[in-house]
């Protein structure tokens, strides 16, 4: 951005800011506009357009993105975190039991622990990952929860405008 560019927007901006601090005589509607149109544009319009422009695959974001995925994914990248484990001397791990026995509920000799199921036990678990779903209707529902962010805030100032009115 260029200085007379960020000049102008900063001096519109404290105008702006300045007309409406004069002529604001309740904090209470200032506060209710900026939440009606902050709170919904921060939870549901702003990551439901986000994830639409970086989940195009036509655009430079989702192009960079699938990028570093590829580079993290690389053998070059995994290489580093192998030899740690290689020269680890103790088979049994950091805590004195070797993740086969902890799946078990077995020591390391073989006999069975005495203490109580934990829930820290290793568990498998089945959980759904985005890659399962079906990107065109990720994108679609990017969409959708924008498009339903914008009537929550129209909903909201059309309150908040009756309600000022009212009184």
């Amino acid at each position: 951005m260029s200085e007379l560019r960020f000049a102008i927007l900063t001096t519109i901006l404290l105008v702006l800011a300045y007309t409406v601090a004069l002529t604001v005589t309740s904090l209470e509607r200032v506060l209710a506009y900026v939440g009606s149109t902050g709170s919904t544009a921060i939870s549901f319009i702003l990551p439901g357009l986000f994830y639409y422009k970086i989940s195009d695959p036509d655009s430079i974001h989702h192009q960079r993105l699938a990028k570093e995925d590829d580079d993290a994914l690389s053998p070059a990248a995994s290489d580093d975190d192998d030899d740690d484990v290689a020269d680890n001397d103790d088979p049994e791990g950091i805590l004195g039991a070797s993740v086969s026995s902890i799946r078990s509920g077995t020591s390391g000799t073989g006999t069975r622990n005495k203490a109580p199921k934990s829930p820290w036990r290793w568990r498998t678990k089945w959980r759904w990952d985005m890659e399962h779903i079906n990107p065109v209707h990720l994108r679609r529902a990017a969409l959708g929860l924008a498009i339903y962010g914008l009537c929550v805030m129209l909903v909201c100032l059309a309150m908040n405008m009756v309600g000022t009115y009212a009184h």
